[in-house]
């Protein structure tokens, strides 16, 4: 059995064409919610993260929360990534890892969440669809392969909209 939990990063301060979108950084309303997320949370073995500065701060912010330290791997693809190319990246993970976090952004996490949430109930699919900065899915694989997420029995454990 493996544990999925997708976190769309918290509020950042607002696009306004003199930042680069990649180095954007959390609004303080952001920093409050994400170490909230990390208080509400334990920690995971595995933690992929998106490059950009605003998932990084996340990360930052939610491990203040946490009692151990896990390994974390900082992915260039996850920026801005479709829901496929998550899930691609979530296959690929090693099988030691029991529990992995990912943290990314939308369009492509709220997706992925919606569809994998589909199998549970359409409900729980849609209440994802919007997918609100700094909330969260958690899911359990009943799996021993994280390539066999999206094929094998799934079950949404937890939907926390944070913000």
């Amino acid at each position: 059995m493996k544990r999925l939990s997708l976190l769309r990063h918290a509020k950042a301060i607002e696009a306004d064409g003199r930042i680069d979108d990649h180095a954007r950084c959390l609004a303080e309303l952001g920093l409050r919610a994400a170490k909230a997320v990390g208080l509400r949370t334990q920690a995971p073995e595995l933690v992929l993260c998106s490059s950009s500065r605003r998932t990084l701060e996340t990360l930052e912010a939610v491990q203040t929360g946490w009692d151990s330290q896990p390994e974390i791997r900082i992915e260039d693809g996850l920026y801005l990534a479709t829901a496929t190319m998550i899930l691609h990246i979530i296959q690929a993970v090693p099988d030691r890892f029991q529990s992995v976090w990912v943290i990314g952004h939308n369009p492509g996490l709220g997706q992925l969440a919606s569809h994998l949430a589909q199998s549970n109930t359409p409900l729980a699919a849609s209440a994802m669809e919007r997918f609100p900065t700094a909330a969260r899915a958690q899911f359990r694989l009943d799996a021993l392969f994280w390539r066999d997420l999206g094929g094998a029995p799934i079950t949404l454990e937890l939907f926390d909209p944070a913000d």
